[in-house]
C-alpha cells in the first residue's frame, strides 16, 4: 500500500494534470474556422515553449507526422509494454495517459526534428508529467486539425 506521501504526490500529479486537460478541451472548444492551418499537413513542424512549476522553459523545435495505421498499431504495442502486461482496468488513468503520449511520440516525432531533451530515450525520464502532456498536446492538435475533429462531435 502506497505511504501518504506517495499518495499525496500522485494526488498533486493527477490534479496538475486534470487542470491541464481542462485548459486543453477549452482551447479546441472555440469555433472552428477554415483559415489555412500548417496542421492540415501530414507533417507539421511546430516550436514548443512550456514553463514548468519550477520557472525552467522546456522549448525547441520538432517535427511531427500524422501515423499510419500500421504506425499506430506499434503505438498499441510499446503503450502495452509500457504497462507491463498490465489489464488497462488496473492501471491509473494519469498512467495509461502517460503510456499513450510516450509510446505515441515516439512514432509521431521525426527523430531528427526534436531537441536533445525530447529524444526517445530522455522523453521519458522526464521528472515533471506537465511538460510531457503540454507537448503531447501540440501533437493532438495537429492530429484534431488533420482529421477535422471537433470537440463536440461524435468523429473523434
Amino acid at each position: 500500500m502506497p505511504s501518504i506521501t506517495e499518495r499525496l504526490r500522485m494526488d498533486h500529479l493527477n490534479e496538475g494534470v486534470d487542470n491541464l486537460k481542462k485548459d486543453i478541451d477549452a482551447s479546441f472548444a472555440a469555433p472552428a474556422d477554415d483559415a489555412p492551418d500548417e496542421r492540415d499537413n501530414e507533417v507539421w513542424a511546430f516550436l514548443f515553449e512550456f514553463t514548468d512549476s519550477r520557472g525552467k522553459v522546456w522549448s525547441g523545435n520538432f517535427v511531427n507526422t500524422i501515423l499510419s495505421l500500421d504506425a499506430q498499431s506499434r503505438v498499441g504495442v510499446m503503450r502495452a509494454r509500457l504497462q507491463g502486461g498490465q489489464p488497462i482496468e488496473a492501471l491509473d488513468a494519469g498512467v495509461l495517459d502517460l503510456n499513450l503520449a510516450l509510446a505515441h511520440m515516439a512514432y509521431s516525432f521525426d527523430a531528427k526534428g526534436r531537441p536533445e531533451w525530447a529524444s526517445d530515450a530522455k522523453l521519458g525520464q522526464l521528472k515533471d508529467a506537465a511538460v510531457l502532456f503540454a507537448l503531447f498536446a501540440k501533437v493532438r492538435s495537429h492530429e484534431d486539425r488533420y482529421f477535422r475533429r471537433e470537440a463536440n462531435s461524435s468523429q473523434g
